[in-house]
């Protein structure tokens, strides 16, 4: 299920680059420098697991954000999440090598 909706789906497409666009904005509002953690998106919460999974920055960004709110535990899961929807990305592999 997670390839079909990386490949061919306009509607995830499109809400990836929502999500994408949203996280890059959220991380805009925080000064250079400053741990502090961005504003969560609404676009990134109200995703459902299987969206989140379609684009793994967004979990790899809401991982940013739990450690950087001191809840560590949930910037592992969602970590492990992250590395877990990346992992069987066939065009990340390096190719005639």
């Amino acid at each position: 299920m997670k390839a079909q909706a990386r490949t061919g789906n306009r509607v995830f497409d499109q809400h990836r680059q929502v999500l994408l666009a949203d996280i890059g904005l959220s991380m805009l509002e925080v000064p250079d420098g400053d741990g502090t953690p961005a504003k969560i998106p609404q676009s990134v919460s109200a995703a459902s697991a299987e969206e989140l999974e379609a684009e793994p920055t967004s979990l790899a960004f809401l991982a940013e954000m739990a450690g950087r709110g001191g809840d560590l535990n949930a910037a592992v899961a969602f970590g492990e999440r992250a590395v877990a929807a990346v992992g069987d990305w066939d065009y990340l592999r390096p190719t005639g090598s």
